[in-house]
This record gives structure tokens, sequence and C-alpha cells, in this order.
């Protein structure tokens, strides 16, 4: 570049001295809305960034070597000539870096954690994206021309640990060979080596290793190196952990360990590692009591890894702090239950709810786990009472699932057996929204549109529910704790209160079905409640379901009944969604 400081062709001698005095007087008279003398010269600083939007390179580098204080001025949005020319002209950078334009720590942390774009005007003779080939080689380019601090620090972030969370080998190292900490800590206290680790460079992460990173590092909540590795499950960084001597009874802040790690994110190769490791505890419980196989099971890790933590003697009777086992955890988690089975889990074996495993797989709605129970063991389990005195039939009906509904009354589930409330499966299943009443609870927002759809979705599926629970002979008629009828509760909602009526309508068109269902199997038509003498038709009436109401009448539904206060279903019609159609059967 030293035609850009001597010679007088050149930007640095007399001809480029001319050459920038003439531009500045041009650009003076454009600029000028009077007549131009000498003392309407703009600064210099405007100049350079006059010369910049013409994509005058010839003027810029003239200016940069003869007025450097010129590259510190601010054009249009950017704070310098050299960062409006990585955004705008990427055939500059270079030239004015040899001039002498100043990287600062910001500019240094920017081009390694968040690469500029790229925006050249191809039709002004910028270049292209591809000149310059990757985002990060703006780092490189600093690097090799011994720009910018390799330490820089803005905003608690360096371009060591960016760098190396990108896996970007090359830009660490050239940042080591230009005297950047290998242990440099961001804000979140993470070195290069679990970023690197973090973003699963695996390779980058065994050099840093190799280099010398301190491999009992932590993060601020306490993971080692080792538990970092886990994250995206690098196998060979881990390995090279592991022959350096790091702790892998190390726990974190809620007392995990590597291994613990290692299952949840399915790791085979780590975990098969850890278990051969003499200091390795298979069994080591975290802070809530749970060990490597609960974490296992919980996060459905691949089942390789499940029998390798059998296999080094896991404890599948373990409890955690809730009393929970590994068995209820799979049966959670819907898996297969046999291989627990097969290694000595109990099956009777209840938490501090008093929920067991069969319980516990009939509310997450998991048949094949239920079956697996049912058949190694649970058979006799079957009517015991969880949570509230709810049987496993009990919960699958409040949660409205079918299929763990058949198979559980295909293995002597009683349908008859009452929960501490003196409540049956079937008035569980008709009550799962608790009525949720429009004057508590209105149904007004986008997000209470989602609610309903949730709802319908729900009455779809209780249809399932309530055709085993009929096929089993329930009680039909029978009153729940708060002296409704199945047939009742499903007529109970309110929803032209709700104020979304598309959604209210379908929600009315489920309920209607599973309301009409029970008609069809048998329902009393005439059957009120309890305490308010609430006819089926009545509430057909108020709430507007015309269908129901029509299959009412048409089984002897008697329209002159009065409830409590006197009134008939005629006189509780409103103008509602359903309720006119209604009124028009009533007369």
């Amino acid at each position: 570049m030293d035609e850009y400081v001597n010679g007088y062709n050149g930007y640095g001698g007399y001809g480029s001295s001319r050459k920038c005095d003439r531009y500045r007087r041009k650009i003076s008279r454009d600029d000028s809305d009077s007549s131009y003398d000498d003392g309407h010269l703009l600064s210099w600083d405007q100049v350079m960034c006059h010369a910049l939007s013409d994509n005058r390179r010839d003027v810029v580098l003239a200016l940069a070597y003869r007025h450097p204080e010129t590259l510190r001025a601010r054009c249009s949005m950017y704070n310098s000539v050299l960062d409006y020319a990585i955004h705008r002209n990427s055939d500059l950078v270079e030239p004015l870096l040899q001039a002498g334009a100043f990287v600062s720590d910001r500019l240094m942390v920017d081009v390694a954690c968040n690469p500029p774009s790229w925006n050249p005007r191809r039709d002004s003779g910028y270049r292209s994206d591809s000149d310059y080939g990757s985002d990060s080689s703006l780092l490189v380019l600093f690097l090799r021309l011994n720009k910018g601090d390799p330490n820089a620090n803005y905003n608690g972030k360096h371009p060591m640990n960016c760098a190396a969370s990108k896996c970007h080998a090359s830009e660490v190292q050239m940042l080591l060979e230009a005297g950047a900490y290998v242990d440099a800590r961001d804000r979140q206290g993470f070195t290069p080596l679990l970023d690197a680790l973090a973003g699963g460079c695996d390779s980058l992460a065994e050099e840093l290793i190799n280099y010398g990173a301190d491999i009992q590092v932590q993060t601020d909540t306490g993971e080692n190196a080792l538990q970092v590795a886990c994250l995206k499950c690098s196998e060979n960084a881990a390995n090279s952990l592991l022959q350096k001597g790091i702790h892998v009874d190390h726990k974190d802040q809620k007392g995990r360990t590597a291994l613990e790690s290692a299952a949840f994110h399915g790791c085979v190769g780590i975990v098969s590692a850890l278990l051969d490791n003499p200091f390795t505890n298979v069994n080591d419980a975290d802070s809530s009591g749970r060990t490597a196989l609960f974490v296992a099971l919980e996060a459905r890790g691949p089942g390789a890894v499940i029998n390798m933590l059998l296999e080094k003697g896991a404890d599948v009777n373990h409890e955690d702090d809730h009393g929970m086992t590994p068995l209820m955890v799979a049966a959670t988690a819907g898996k297969d239950c046999q291989v627990l089975l097969q290694h000595g889990a109990d099956v009777a074996k209840v938490d501090r709810a008093g929920n067991t495993a069969l319980w516990y797989a009939a509310s997450a709605g998991s048949a094949h786990s239920a079956g697996s129970l049912l058949q190694g063991g649970a058979g006799p389990l079957v009517n015991k009472p969880g949570a509230l005195g709810k049987t496993p039939l009990a919960i699958a009906s409040w949660n409205t699932h079918p299929e763990v509904a058949q198979v559980l009354v295909e293995h002597g589930a009683d349908v008859n057996v009452k929960d501490a409330y003196g409540q049956v499966p079937l008035s569980l299943s008709t009550q799962f929204t608790k009525h949720l009443n429009p004057s508590d609870k209105p149904v007004r927002t986008p997000q209470s549109i989602e609610t309903v759809d949730q709802w319908t979705a729900r009455q779809h599926a209780l249809m399932g529910v309530l055709k085993v629970l009929v096929g089993a002979r329930v009680n039909l008629d029978i009153y729940d704790f708060e002296g409704f009828t199945p047939l009742l509760n499903l007529l109970r909602y309110q929803k032209n209160g709700w104020g979304v009526p598309a959604q209210a309508e379908a929600f009315s068109q489920a309920a209607q079905s599973n309301a009409n269902f029970l008609l069809a199997s048998g329902a009393n038509p005439n059957m009120a409640s309890r305490d308010y003498h609430i006819s089926p038709l009545a509430f057909c009436a108020y709430n507007g379901y015309p269908q129901t109401a029509q299959l009412l009448l048409q089984r002897g539904a008697d329209k002159y009944a009065k409830n409590a206060a006197g009134k008939t279903p005629a006189q509780l019609c409103g103008g509602g969604a359903g309720q006119l159609q209604v009124a028009q059967m009533l007369r």
C-alpha cells in the first residue's frame, strides 16, 4: 500500500491533496444555496461522508491518509467510516484498516458475535457477499492486520466466547495466537470451552481442552464442563474431559450430576463412559431425590440408556421426595413398564398422595403403560383409590382418556366406585370443566377462544369415555355431589354468555351429541336436579340446546315441569342462539 502514502499520483502525495481540495470545493458549491466562496467550505468530515455516499474510493482513501481524523466521522447511522464501509462498501474495509482505521472493542465483539449483514450496491461497483466469504472473515481480517483487541470486552461478551459458540475453529486459533485468554468468561459465566460444548462444537472443545482450558470451570448455575457437554452429546469432548480427570461426581445447584445430564439428553456414549468410571454412583440422587433412571424415563430417552442404567444396578424402587418411583415415572411417560418389572419394580408402591403406577398411567392417558402394568401384576390394584379417593378409572374418565378407560374396564374396573366426594367416574367425566360460568369466568378474549376450543375437543373425546362406561352398565341417573345427573351436567354450560358465538356453537354441537347419546342409552329425560328441581328441558331452554330439547320431548320430557322458582322451561327461554328454537318447540 505504499502507493497510498508516496507518489504524486497516489493518495498521500501532492496529487492526492489537490484531489481532496478539488472535491471539497465541488461538493461545497453543490451544497451551497447562495453564492459560493471559500468561507462556505464543508468540513473534512462532511467531505468524507459525501465521498462515501458517492462511492469515491479514491477520495475516501486520500482523506484517510491526508486527514486521518476523518476516519472517525459519523456518516449517516454509522459510528465511523470503517463501520460505514463494513455495512455498505466491503471493498473499502481492508484499505481503511491499512490507513489506520481504529477497531473498537464494540466492533471487535460485534463481528465475532453478531456479524453484520453485507449490503453491497453492485451497480456502484461494490463487491458481492462472496468476496469476503463468511461473515466471520471480518474477524479474521482484523486479526491478520493486527487490528482490535483479541480480549475486547463489550456488554459482557468476548470475541473468543462468540467464535467458540459458533464452532469457528480457525477464528479461535487466530485469537489464541493473538493473545486471547483461553478462559475468558462472558456475562453468563461461560468460558470458550463451555461455549463450544453448549454449541455442540465437539472437535473445537477437544482442541481447547488440549490447549489447556480449565476443565473444572463451572457455569453460574453450577454445571461443570462435563455436564455442559451433555447438552449436545459431545462424546469426544466428554471422553477428553474424563481422561483429564474431571470430577464425575460434581453436582450443580440442583444436585444433578453428569450422569443425570447425560441420561436426560439421551447421550448413550457418554452414559456408557460414565458408568464405566469407578467414581460414578448410578443411584446418586439430586436435590429432589431423583436419580439418573428417573430423568432417563421422564425425558423419554432411548431405551439403551435405561437398559444400561438397569444393568449397572439402578434402583428400580428408589423413591424421590414425593414418593414417586421409576415405575410411576415410566407410566406417566407412556413407556412399556415390562423392563422395570423384570428388574424387580414393585407395582404396588404408592407415592405420598397414595397413587400407584397404574393410577399415573390412567391419568396420563397411556393405554400402553396401563396394559403392561396390568399384565405385570397390577390387576388387583385396578380399583385402588389414589388422590382424593379417585380410582384409575375415575381419573381416566375425568381426563377423558377413552382408550385407558377401555383397558381398565376390561380388567375389572368398577364403574360405580365413588371418590372422596361421592362421585362415580361417569359424573366426573361430564364435569371436567367444572361448569365454568361466564359470570365467573367470561370467555371474551382470544386466549379464551382457545380455551373454548380445548373444551370442545374434550367434549369430542368424552364420547369415547361415555361409550365405555355405558357399555359397562353404569347408572346413568346418579347424582353428583352438587345434585346433578350426568345428563344435566352436559347441559349446564351457559354458552350464549361467552361472547364467541362461532366457538360456542361448535361446543354446543359436541355437548348435545354427548347428551343425546346418554338419552339414547336410557337416561331419564325428566330427572331434575336435586336441590333446585331444574329439568334437562329447562337447561335446554335456558342455555339454548335445541337438538337435545327435541330429543327430550320425543322421549317424554314434561314441558310444564316447574323448577324451585316455579318457572316452566318456556318461561326460561331467552333470545340467544338456540333459545328461540326451543321456545317454538314448547308452544
